[in-house]
Order: structure tokens, then C-alpha cells, then sequence
């Protein structure tokens, strides 16, 4: 019997997500249930990480629990709220780091390129290396999800040209 290539192994010890999958408005405002392994439903969440970096675990757990979104006019995805554990979290950070996001395409929407990691922005917003500037606009966001759209903007200041090159390269 077959033990699996070493990938599936570190996908299958990822938990199970349930959500719906959310077409946006253009699409009937269709939402399809959906279960997946924790590494394919990161790639499935529109908008996910910030210019292809992957969120550190405390911005990570602030998004899961807020259950998503449905998107209006763009796709979107919602849950039952959930948090991670540390070692879910240094789990799926393997499985990021070790599973190509291509052999996650037939399940996951957004697997066109691999998360890459910037340990710079891991703290708290005024230790980034680059501070995007707060605009009025910031005044908008929830106070739950403002360090995660400052994190968001900053890794972006950084990380955008290149982040938009690689998709350029992909062909996206």
C-alpha cells in the first residue's frame, strides 16, 4: 500500500476547512460549500497574504476569525470563525513552504504562485523596515482588522513590484 508522496503526507495532517466559495455578483451571487485541507483554502481566499507574503501567524489568526467575506461584485469566502495553534500554524508554514501551489489548482482558485515569507514584518506594525502611509481612509477600517491592513499596506510597499513581475512572468 502506498504511504503517499512526502507533500500529501504534509498536506493530509492539515486540518479540514468548511466555507463557501462565493462567485461575486457577476455570477448570480452563487456560493458553493466547499471542504478542504487548510493549505488549499488559503489558496482559495481572494486576496489572501499581501503581495504574495504569506501572513504571520497572530494576522493570520485575526483573518480566520473574522469567518471572511462573500465578496460583493469579486469572489469572496466565508467560514465558521476558527484560530490556529501555534503548531497548526508551523505546519501549514511547511506545507506552504514544501507543496507546489499547482498541485492544489483543481481545488483552490488562487494557486498560481508559492506564498514567500518576510520575517521583517512579523511584529508589530512600528517595527516594519517600511511604513506605508495611513491615509484618512484608515479611518474606515474595523479597529480589529486595522494592524492587518497596515501590515497588508507595508509588506505591499515593499513587495509589489516584485510580487507583480513574478505574476507578470507566470502569466497572470
Amino acid at each position: 500500500m502506498s504511504r503517499g508522496t512526502p507533500t500529501e503526507n504534509i498536506e493530509a495532517r492539515l486540518r479540514r476547512v468548511r466555507y463557501f466559495r462565493h462567485h461575486g455578483m457577476w455570477h448570480g451571487d452563487r456560493a458553493d460549500p466547499m471542504e478542504n485541507s487548510l493549505l488549499a483554502f488559503v489558496y482559495d481566499i481572494p486576496y489572501f497574504g499581501a503581495c504574495g507574503v504569506f501572513p504571520p501567524f497572530h494576522l493570520l489568526n485575526l483573518l480566520l476569525l473574522r469567518g471572511g467575506g462573500q465578496g460583493g461584485m469579486s469572489p469572496g469566502a466565508t467560514w465558521e470563525p476558527f484560530s490556529l495553534s501555534a503548531s497548526e500554524y508551523r505546519d501549514l508554514v511547511e506545507a506552504v513552504r514544501l507543496v507546489p501551489p499547482e498541485s492544489l489548482r483543481d481545488r483552490a482558485r488562487y494557486a498560481c504562485l508559492a506564498f514567500t515569507f518576510d520575517p521583517e514584518f512579523d511584529g508589530k506594525p512600528e517595527t516594519y523596515p517600511v511604513r506605508a502611509e495611513m491615509k484618512e481612509w484608515h479611518r474606515q477600517v474595523p479597529p480589529e482588522v486595522l494592524e492587518y491592513v497596515e501590515w497588508s499596506r507595508a509588506v505591499c510597499a515593499k513587495h509589489r513590484d516584485r510580487w507583480h513581475a513574478e505574476m507578470k512572468r507566470a502569466g497572470f
